[in-house]
């Protein structure tokens, strides 16, 4: 697994990368959909390992993605980024227009 971090100062992103946030989210949902759209997919578990994270909390943050439609969840425990999440990171898509699942 790759030893990247996902971990940017305001300003110091990458081509000064200005995302359209909601008030739902927080800043390590930026990092998990980066690593998730790099390495393809993957779980709490892994994704916290490389983000140095607490598992239960990126778990939580995945649901969280999941519930608002930029990440999918083939199986249980195991989240792949879809094309609303790419479009979030490629700044194609302002997370404040999107609504929670029912499920």
């Amino acid at each position: 697994m790759s030893a990247k971090r996902y971990q940017y100062l305001a300003g110091d992103q990458p081509n000064m990368v200005m995302r359209k946030r909601a008030e739902w989210m927080r800043s390590v949902d930026d990092q998990i959909l980066e690593h998730l759209r790099d390495e393809g997919a993957g779980t709490p578990k892994s994704i916290s390992n490389v983000l140095d994270k607490n598992n239960d909390y990126i778990g939580e943050r995945c649901r969280t993605l999941t519930k608002y439609g930029l990440l999918n969840r083939p199986s249980r425990g195991f989240y792949l980024i879809n094309d609303d999440g790419i479009a979030y990171l490629n700044e194609e898509l302002d997370a404040n227009e999107l609504n929670p699942s029912e499920s």
